[in-house]
């Protein structure tokens, strides 16, 4: 019995290039070790970098450096006496410059795994059966790469989601920051090239 793939190698070299999809792991900002430490006006600031390929999110941290998108993870610490709002209230600075964040929702449509690429795996099929000089060929076609595409579609589609769900969690956009209370946060922003950033009142 011979086995013969009815799809082109180049077809398959794709597939192969573009691997199979991978499922989200959280970054989980609460239970990241932060050591860069900054004490401002009264607040307590902590980041963390890369934190995308620390939890083991290969391909959204590839495409954050495609993207010239930096996700960093936030802790912030209010220690003063009145009720901060993020947005009114503080602002992310390094080099004396503010680093405005980017909309959740801008984060998460760029950075996302391709959905729609892993229905190239619909086409993969496998023909079964002999040929032989006196009875012909006769053979089964099967279309193994349906739940192959299918399979992939959903763990992409759901990583997504997941990505997408875990930055509305820790989106600190209007957040209210009460006096002693710590929140932690996962920001995006546009192509960082510097170390350093820390939090600072509008109106000390």
């Amino acid at each position: 019995m011979k086995i013969r793939n009815s799809v082109f190698y180049s077809l398959i070299a794709v597939l192969l290039f573009t691997s199979c999809a991978s499922s989200y792991k959280p970054i989980g900002p609460q239970g990241l070790d932060y050591r860069n430490v900054s004490k401002k006006d009264g607040i307590d600031f902590s980041f963390k970098y890369e934190v995308l390929s620390l939890r083991g999110n290969k391909k959204y941290a590839k495409k954050e450096e495609k993207r010239d998108v930096d996700v960093v993870a936030v802790k912030i610490t209010n220690n003063t006496s009145n009720a901060l709002h993020f947005n009114k209230d503080l602002k992310i600075v390094s080099n004396g410059r503010e680093l405005i964040p980017m909309e959740k929702d801008v984060v998460s449509k760029k950075i996302r795994q391709g959905v729609a690429i892993y229905l190239l795996y619909g086409l993969l099929t496998l023909q079964v059966g002999d040929c032989t000089p006196q009875n012909g060929c006769d053979t089964k076609i099967y279309p193994i790469g349906v739940p192959i595409a299918i399979g992939n579609m959903l763990v992409a589609g759901s990583a997504n989601g997941n990505f997408k769900n875990e930055l509305e969690v820790y989106d600190l956009n209007n957040k209210i920051i009460e006096p002693g209370q710590t929140i932690h946060g996962i920001l995006g922003f546009r192509s960082l090239e510097f170390g350093g950033m820390e939090v600072e009142l509008r109106n000390p």
